[in-house]
């Protein structure tokens, strides 16, 4: 496939453009192509919001009474992910308390039954025994 690839990269026809997505660099002689200035990448970076720009989503999905320190925590737990910050409105509407909202929100996915399940019986502290299979 990589071989195929870098096949198509070499020979390209003048005017096409070959747009590759991925979680992580492909073995692609990269380097090369971003001295030839033939390489445009979009990092995590580049695709987060701004804390300005999820104000203004924000703002938009949970209306405009939103404090400032309110979006940037939001903005800081979600990794300025649109996603994340689409939930995070979403979830505000019709909050009462937005503060204790904001505070207990993490960004992170709640665990399913299961997950609660297996924890449940977890205390804090309390170790695995791993010969035994038994909490201890």
């Amino acid at each position: 496939m990589h071989a195929a690839l870098i096949f198509l990269l070499e020979h390209l026809p003048p005017g096409m453009h070959l747009v590759l997505a991925s979680r992580s660099d492909p073995p692609l002689a990269l380097p090369r192509l971003r001295a030839r200035g033939q390489l445009v990448e979009l990092r995590a970076a580049e695709l987060r919001f701004t804390v300005e720009e999820a104000d203004a989503l924000l703002r938009e999905a949970a209306g405009p009474g939103l404090p400032g320190a309110t979006v940037a925590a939001l903005t800081a737990r979600t990794e300025g992910w649109a996603a994340g910050l689409q939930l995070a409105a979403l979830s505000l509407q019709g909050q009462a308390d937005v503060t204790g909202f904001v505070a207990t929100f993490s960004g992170v996915q709640p665990r399913g039954p299961v997950e609660a399940e297996a924890g449940s019986g977890i205390e804090a502290g309390a170790g695995i025994d791993a010969r035994a299979g038994k909490q201890q």
